[in-house]
């Protein structure tokens, strides 16, 4: 029972639920293209280090992974930000600025390095408005990484880092990810509107795209429009029902009683104009209204 309440209210709520939603894409699509559209480069690395014969296959694992940890940090570092710039790469400088606290801001958000668990194997990535800067970077990392990682640990010249992906550079800009944006605004803006609908279920809290008339009546609209002939037979109507016709209507539909043989002709020469509330209240009833119309005639 609750869950055809639910549907119900979900039917007549239905425009609300549109609008926040499309409000929700809307939002989702202005942060999506107000962001920079930038290529994306991509790296795997692999650090090995040189264990002597006999040693224990777990204790390299272990040794391993903590190296490619510790490396996968350093790239964040101001220090190899540094390096890489030096590496002898075509690297626009000017790109991250001057101050050192820009550069590094600039820095995490163009370069990630992210340590695979329990494997030794470091991912890099770089995304760059310019398709040959992306390259360009990623590929001074790896240089870097493969050369001047001994700065960066104690253990000397027994590790290697090796290149087990070549880097790629994406054929099209791919960031920001707009299907996903988009995917993202449609499920929270779904999740508001129902919780919009649920804590505001009263009509006066619709929302609605579009105003005005849609060129459909309401079903208050249609159950006033009631024919000739149910009022002529007597039907009981409400006081908003009687407001939908005229008052020379009935005069001739009381003329019509006194003379029978003109009922037809009365009956399609009433109008159908709008009749005031003030009329109908003035008048009571159906019945006093019959009763004016006769007067006045």
């Amino acid at each position: 029972m609750r869950e055809n309440n639910l549907f119900a209210l979900l039917r007549r709520k239905k425009q609300t639920l549109l609008s926040i939603i499309i409000l929700f894409l809307i939002i989702a699509t202005i942060i999506t293209f107000i962001q920079p559209f930038k290529y994306t480069s991509a790296a795997k690395l692999l650090v090995v280090q040189q264990f002597p014969p006999g040693f224990d296959p777990y204790s390299a694992s272990k040794s391993n992974e903590y190296l490619s940890s510790v490396l996968a940090q350093v790239v964040s570092s101001n220090s190899f930000y540094g390096e890489v710039l030096n590496a002898g790469f075509n690297i626009k400088r000017d790109f991250f600025g001057k101050d050192v606290n820009e550069q590094m801001k600039l820095w995490h958000k163009t370069v990630s390095a992210a340590a695979v668990a329990d494997s030794g194997i470091i991912n890099i990535t770089v995304k760059h408005q310019d398709q040959y800067q992306a390259d360009q970077l990623i590929r001074a990392i790896n240089y870097t990484l493969q050369t001047k990682n001994n700065l960066y640990h104690g253990i000397g010249e027994h590790v290697l880092v090796k290149i087990i992906d070549q880097p790629l550079v994406s054929a099209k800009p791919n960031s920001p990810n707009i299907m996903l944006n988009l995917l993202i605004g449609f499920l929270a803006g779904l999740a508001a509107a129902l919780v919009y609908i649920y804590l505001f279920p009263d009509a006066s809290y619709n929302l609605k795209l579009f105003s005005g008339q849609d060129g459909n009546h309401t079903d208050g609209e249609k159950e006033n429009k009631y024919s000739r002939d149910e009022i002529y037979q007597g039907e009981p109507l409400s006081v908003e029902h009687e407001a939908g016709y005229n008052k020379s209507y009935y005069a001739k539909l009381a003329r019509a009683e006194k003379q029978p043989n003109s009922h037809n002709s009365a009956l399609a020469g009433a109008q159908s104009d709008d009749l005031s509330y003030e009329d109908i209240a003035n008048n009571g009833s159906m019945r006093n209204l019959m009763r004016s119309a006769k007067a006045e005639s």
